[in-house]
């Protein structure tokens, strides 16, 4: 009967760690986003564009170039997204290389949360990752570069480049944007030529929480057995 209770409790406790809101959304260049769920904005300084960026797909790689240009723009988007619940974390990945023509900047992404507006953008240069209202963080110019966007509670986050911890720290609240996901050379007054590997997001179970907790459970109910033995 006490073996028989512990094993439900087990069950119970570990169905607990996941919960319905998880998911993966993962682009690996492999077709146009649209194609796979995204939706594509795009523009050239008129209404409705008469132009548009010229893209293609090599290799694997999303290029994007709007060097005839600097009107042209372009951006994919997926809305709305699922903030995490406890014992869960929102992830963003993304691989891109940018070979910056003219303009401030380009090459953006943006992490809009769900529930009290707020958000976080990223541009780039040929040498900096620019946080908007935060800092500016020296990248190596003509490579591709990983990043990693992690946040519990989509208040604060942390940054890794090439996996290494590069920033910490909070979404702005000035904000009247809606929850969304967007990357692409977004800066309208840039041109730019964008390589994109891959950009991934979703809701996981935060580690190492989770498998802890399994680990736990299974050491706790291997020693009772144990010790009835």
């Amino acid at each position: 009967m006490i073996r028989t209770f512990r094993f439900i409790l087990l069950i119970v406790m570990v169905a607990g760690v996941a919960t319905a809101d998880q998911y993966w959304i993962a682009y690996e260049g492999n077709d146009f986003p649209e194609n796979e769920g995204w939706e594509r904005t795009y523009g050239d300084g008129n209404y409705p564009p008469q132009d548009e960026p010229h893209r293609w797909l090599e290799d694997g790689v999303l290029v994007i170039d709007t060097s005839r240009d600097p009107q042209l723009w372009e951006y994919y988007s997926i809305r709305p997204i699922t903030d995490p619940e406890p014992g869960e974390l929102f992830v963003a990945e993304w691989r891109v290389r940018l070979d910056l023509l003219s303009g401030p900047h380009d090459g953006g992404v943006l992490i809009a949360r769900d529930r009290v507006p707020a958000d976080v953008s990223f541009t780039l240069t040929n040498d900096f990752l620019e946080i908007w209202g935060e800092v500016d963080i020296p990248i190596a110019p003509g490579e591709y570069h990983a990043y990693r966007f992690e946040s519990e509670d989509m208040v604060t986050y942390r940054l890794l480049i090439d996996a290494h911890l590069a920033h910490a720290g909070h979404f702005n609240t000035e904000t009247l944007l809606q929850s969304k996901v967007a990357f692409g050379p977004a800066t309208q007054g840039a041109s730019s030529t964008s390589y994109w590997d891959y950009f991934r997001f979703g809701v996981v179970p935060e580690a190492p929480t989770g498998a802890s907790a399994i680990v736990g459970l299974l050491s706790a109910l291997a020693f009772g057995r144990a010790r009835e033995e």
